[in-house]
């Protein structure tokens, strides 16, 4: 009998220990960790890779149709090409953040260059916006408990997303409009802006589906926590190399 309990208890651990390994494989990196918080009854819409020239006036465009205020993750270099765009993205009431100054993933690089990374966007932002930026995105969604340090201890927020459009993958308005349209409110949505060609068809759909359902809109870095009062800055003037 006891050897019979011994082989039961064996059993169920192998159990246990198969689907803790099947859910991490499971779960890709980039889904996971910290996201940003809309209100529980909205739906925070997040852009990334921005600004473009021709796409974010669009997406904006149609944002503004709606009511609807989301959050700009953008690239510090596109800033600094493109200033009257991130200028636009703020005059029109949106919230603009971090998304590296290359693009180029954090975790393949050293804690210093991902710092002088942030530092740069978010000087980037300033000189155009005069808007101090206190979050981050880190590019591709790329990170891991030290990325995610080199952020903090810089004096920023990681802010991830809770739900993926899949508008890189589906590359179609249908398929993005099936996709977004199941997400719930608290939820904090991935899009990218340079990909205004198919959210100008899915984006009017998708927001008039979730109005439909009674759904608020909310940014999703202002109702972050607890890292936003002390962000680290070389202000404006600072050298981008």
């Amino acid at each position: 009998m006891k050897y019979r309990h011994t082989a039961y208890r064996r059993k169920i651990w192998g159990v246990l220990v198969v689907s803790v390994v099947v859910f991490a494989f499971c779960v890709r990196p980039s889904d996971a960790g910290e996201s940003g918080h809309p209100a529980p009854d909205a739906i925070g819409f997040t852009f990334d890779d921005g600004p473009h020239p021709r796409w974010t006036p669009v997406v904006l465009d149609v944002l503004d149709a709606y009511g609807v205020k989301a959050t700009f993750f953008v690239v510090g270099w596109r800033v600094d090409k493109y200033p009257e765009i991130a200028r636009e993205i703020v005059e029109r009431g949106h919230s603009i953040q971090i998304h590296g100054y290359s693009h180029n993933p954090f975790t393949e690089m050293s804690d210093a260059r991902i710092e002088a990374s942030i530092l740069n966007a978010q000087a980037a932002i300033y000189r155009a916006t005069g808007v101090l930026a206190t979050c981050v995105r880190p590019p591709y969604g790329a990170r891991s408990a030290r990325v995610e340090r080199v952020i903090n201890e810089a004096g920023f927020a990681m802010v991830m997303w809770s739900f993926n459009s899949l508008d890189v993958n589906l590359q179609s308005s249908s398929g993005i409009l099936r996709q977004t349209v199941r997400a719930t409110p608290g939820r904090n949505i991935l899009a990218h802006d340079t990909w205004g060609s198919i959210w100008q068809t899915a984006l009017p759909k998708v927001l008039e589906e979730f109005q439909s359902r009674g759904y608020g809109f909310d940014t999703v870095c202002e109702n972050y926590g607890p890292f936003l009062s002390t962000p680290k800055t070389h202000g404006p003037g600072i050298s981008i190399t």
